[in-house]
């Protein structure tokens, strides 16, 4: 079995925001509290991207999936949609969770079901 081994890669943009906007991120930590999150779903859709032109120019069959536990943000709901990646859920509650609209075409859902034999 071959493996393909990826780099991790940071976009540009958000590289320039931690060397040169230190004192801004302190600045919102200290305002917004902490752990704080930044959410650029134009870099998220590029990512995806980028993702399946990797494994395309490898012939991989793949199915991308969006982990909804993992990442509760509604910003990507659309970014996943347009790029035909599902959403893995543990239960049918996480998926009506979902930040999907009827407008919205989610290419798969992946339903993880696990099934107790413990009483």
């Amino acid at each position: 079995m071959n493996t393909i081994s990826l780099d991790a890669l940071c976009d540009p943009r958000i590289e320039t925001l931690m060397h040169q906007q230190k004192s801004k991120l302190q600045e919102w930590g200290n305002g917004l509290g902490s752990p704080l999150h930044l959410l650029f779903p134009d870099i998220f859709q590029q990512s995806i991207e980028k993702f399946k032109q990797v494994l395309n120019k490898h012939k991989i069959n793949y199915q991308l999936l969006f982990a909804k536990k993992a990442n509760k943000t509604h910003c990507f709901a659309q970014v996943y949609a347009e790029q035909e990646v599902g959403i893995d859920v543990a239960s049918i509650s996480e998926l009506y969770s979902s930040p999907i609209d009827s407008s919205q075409n989610i290419h798969r859902v992946h339903l993880l079901l696990i099934v107790s034999f413990f009483e």
